[in-house]
């Protein structure tokens, strides 16, 4: 799995519970209903995550293989482009 999956997942969760929270301090009926829909945004999130996966790399097993190197090159190129931007900073 890559970082940057796992990142975007890590802010949709975090992003539903403090917009739910937010929606609790400002009124319990808004909350209610965030509450009441959090199932089903989280379903068609899955749905959607599911379907960009399918027609993004196939479900056939020769491109296991090809599908692992391009997650590692991917994640190596962004470190790689942080990293440089630090020399950036004065």
């Amino acid at each position: 799995m890559s970082a940057e999956g796992t990142a975007v997942m890590l802010e949709s969760i975090t992003c539903l519970f403090f917009g739910v929270g937010l929606a609790f301090g400002f009124s319990w009926p808004i909350a209610c209903c965030g509450l009441a829909l959090a199932p089903f945004i989280i379903a068609a999130s899955a749905a959607s995550a599911k379907i960009k996966y399918k027609t993004t790399f196939g479900t056939g097993e020769e491109d296991k293989d090809e599908t692992r190197d391009e997650l590692i090159l991917g994640d190596t190129i962004m470190n790689y482009k942080v990293v440089a931007s630090f020399g950036n900073d004065q």
